[in-house]
């Protein structure tokens, strides 16, 4: 046989017989991002990095996303969902290669966990996406705000008539999502509460888009949606404590200003203790590309963006007056109880913005910075200033690093609340310097 024909065939015979690869990952915790966020973004991924036949299969609060690359390698995505303390869990038994979250990670968890790293670090933590929920109404009643008391207070059966609110008499009418819903998740995360069961008297929906057609027709009705689920219906600006009332949008969730907003989070063990996948997969998720399928989803992704806004009476005088002629940006910096040391989610952020500037040719255009603090029972107002100013500075900081022109930092205190004081999730909202361009 010729030599130059047994080469190629030797070849052939051995690529045909190469063992392939299968590769697979596990994914536990939050009903929020599992029931079709993490789904769609592992499809994503997938597609990105070569595979083909990409296949999901659903039941209850399980998917399995599999496919095949070209060269015959295989893999399988297991995703359970069955709550964000179960991802913890399934961290710690070894079920779980990677875990997601609709809340921060508590401290009895961090230490639980502290022999695969510290899980508030920053290789350890990471914020994919915000989401929000809106509250809505018949598109012709008066109402335009509630409390987000108020709120729980209705869906809890305990302000039945539209009277209690000082509207016409009218008997309330419920409809919730399903206990099966992220959004339902997130409305009994923020709202109800672990101790207040939704009332027996809501109507019950699979569908947002049909919850929110129900609302639309029924001048009594009340509900909660996703945010792109709005349609016909009109969304309640809602207040939490002494804070003013605030729309429900894409800017107000991604600053994460409006009080029916949260971070999702991927929570990832030490590269020594980690499934290479799960990394490869959390730092797709954070990219640009994935900003796309989670907006696409219902979400709202990371990506900055600078929009008009209107500074109320509640903001400084001083404030107000340097902010003339400015947009305000999509992103609020936040810190870390009592320091004045950007949290995880701030740290990419400035990375974002500084992306964001230099692809406008904006790093020169003029940033200003105005820092804010929650107000404790037993906080100090000049210790509240003091801080809000080295919060602002250390921003500052950071971007000026980062080659971006700093043109002000400003401090004021525990001025200008969006949330209530009186919770956690309150105070850490409260906690922020906002990012204004010139």
């Amino acid at each position: 046989m010729n030599f130059r024909l047994l080469v190629p065939l030797i070849l052939l015979f051995s690529l045909f017989n190469a063992e392939a690869k299968s590769l697979s990952l596990r994914i536990h915790g939050s009903n929020t991002v599992g029931a079709q966020l993490a789904p769609e973004l592992i499809r994503a991924w997938l597609k990105t990095n070569g595979y083909q036949s990409i296949q999901i299969s659903q039941r209850k609060e399980e998917s399995i996303v599999q496919a095949e690359a070209a060269n015959g390698d295989s893999i399988r995505v297991d995703i359970i969902a069955k709550g964000s303390s179960t991802g913890f869990k399934g961290l710690k038994g070894g079920q779980a290669d990677l875990a997601m979250s609709s809340r921060r990670i508590k401290e009895k968890e961090v230490q639980a966990l502290a022999s695969l790293g510290n899980m508030t670090a920053l290789e350890n933590e990471h914020v994919i996406a915000l989401d929000g929920i809106a509250v809505i109404v018949h598109p012709e009643t008066s109402l335009s705000t509630l409390k987000k008391s108020q709120i729980r207070d209705i869906f809890a059966g305990k302000i039945t008539d539209w009277k209690m609110l000082g509207r016409a008499p009218g008997a309330i009418h419920l409809y919730a999502r399903d206990d099966q819903s992220g959004t339902f998740d997130v409305f009994r995360s923020l709202v109800l509460g672990k101790k207040t069961p939704m009332s027996e008297k809501a109507k019950r929906f699979a569908d947002n888009t049909d919850l929110s057609n129900s609302v639309a027709l029924d001048k009594e009705g009340i509900g909660f949606v996703g945010l792109p689920h709005i349609l016909q219906s009109k969304a309640l600006a809602i207040s939490d404590g002494e804070a003013p009332a605030i729309e429900p949008n894409n800017f107000s969730v991604a600053t994460e200003d409006y009080a029916l907003s949260r971070r999702l989070y991927l929570y990832l063990p030490n590269p020594d203790d980690a499934n290479s996948l799960a990394q490869q997969f959390t730092e797709y998720a954070r990219s640009d590309a994935a900003q796309e399928v989670i907006e696409k989803v219902g979400f709202v992704s990371q990506k900055v963006f600078a929009s008009t806004f209107e500074l109320g009476k509640q903001y400084p005088k001083e404030l107000r007056k340097l902010a003339q002629g400015t947009k305000r940006l999509s992103v609020n910096m936040r810190f870390s109880e009592s320091t004045v040391f950007l949290d995880n989610k701030a740290k990419r952020d400035a990375d974002r913005i500084y992306r964001y500037l230099d692809e406008r040719n904006k790093l020169k255009s003029g940033i200003l910075l105005f820092g804010f603090t929650e107000q404790k029972p037993d906080g100090i107002p000049m210790v509240n200033y003091n801080r809000s100013v080295r919060r602002a500075d250390q921003v500052g900081k950071y971007l000026r690093k980062k080659g971006v022109w700093v043109v002000t930092s400003r401090g004021y205190g525990n001025a200008v609340p969006v949330a209530s004081n009186e919770s956690e999730l309150g105070q850490a909202k409260n906690r922020r310097v906002e990012l204004w361009l010139k």
